[in-house]
């Protein structure tokens, strides 16, 4: 059984408030224990919630990313508006603070396929939405934080 990093502490949240659909993002330092033993990191949002516009996404959302170069995202949102759509995309950068690139979506779903989109037709559901993505496997043990981007 591999063990897992869990996002804990050190969280920057960041959102302009200049217009409704701003992007917002926050972002996370990788805490290991011993680095060389981890087949999977796992980053969890423990923030209650996240919010863009009429969008939210709950607290427990998380991405898994693997020494293949595969991660995948489960999380649930919702809007107070039907018709919305959840935008999401993930910066990753090494231990010194430099951006190695983006997670690209498996199954792209949006022009941009370094984003992930879940549509929210109906606003008086809660969506479970499942992702799937792939980045460079060489990045994998230098992974120092990513940086999750959001708007609605």
């Amino acid at each position: 059984m591999a063990l897992l990093a869990v996002l804990a502490g050190s969280l920057t949240l960041a959102s302009p408030a200049s217009a409704a659909h701003a992007d917002r993002s926050i972002s996370a330092k990788v805490m290991r224990a011993n680095a060389k033993s981890l087949a999977v990191n796992e980053w969890t949002w423990t923030l209650p919630e996240l919010h863009s516009g009429d969008c939210t996404m709950f607290g427990g959302a998380t991405w898994t990313f693997r020494e293949n170069g595969t991660a995948d995202f489960r999380g649930t949102v919702t809007s107070s508006d039907d018709h919305d759509a959840w935008i999401q995309w993930i910066d990753v950068f090494d231990k010194n603070g430099a951006f190695m690139g983006n997670i690209v979506n498996t199954y792209p779903d949006t022009p941009d396929p370094t984003r992930f989109a879940k549509n929210l037709p109906d606003s008086s559901l809660q969506y479970a939405w499942y992702g799937y993505g792939h980045f460079n496997a060489d990045w994998y043990w230098n992974i120092g934080h990513v940086q999750l981007h959001y708007h609605c």
